[in-house]
């Protein structure tokens, strides 16, 4: 039988998210079992977030999974062939690193994921209208005030 995600699981990995990075306004998922289920409702509203369901055929609601679904079959599943399921997590391990250490995103002003959040925590990105990060450079020489 091949491993699911339960209600307590999807908790658990909420859970370890908020305490990392804090609770979000709301939770977006579609209408899995798991993320429907009372127990995770519950212990969002006891945090203050919300759930918000994706409708059911409505994938332009979650833009952002639907496109990397369809990267993650174009770039991986698609290419790949795997020999069991322990060569699949393997394969996926890595293609999860590229994506996310090495891969340039377009949305992200051509940075992979991880350079992108450095850079968001480092302060320097300026606020902007636009969906390409706006980067402030790196001064190569020490501002010398008079």
């Amino acid at each position: 039988m091949l491993w699911r995600w339960t209600p307590a699981r999807v908790r658990e990995v909420v859970a370890r998210l908020i305490e990392e990075r804090s609770a979000p306004a709301f939770v977006r998922s579609d209408n899995g079992s798991e993320f429907i289920a009372r127990l995770l409702t519950v212990f969002l509203s006891e945090l203050g977030s919300a759930s918000h369901f994706v409708a059911p055929g409505s994938l332009w609601q979650n833009g952002f999974v639907e496109s990397f679904h369809s990267t993650l079959r174009r770039e991986h599943l698609g290419v790949e062939v795997f020999a069991n399921v322990a060569d699949a997590q393997i394969k996926a391990a890595i293609w999860r690193r590229w994506h996310n250490e090495v891969r340039p995103h377009s949305s992200l002003g051509n940075l992979p994921p991880r350079v992108a959040a450095q850079v968001w925590n480092s302060g320097r990105v300026k606020p902007s209208l636009h969906s390409k990060l706006q980067i402030e450079p790196i001064s190569s020489t020490p501002e010398i005030s008079s």
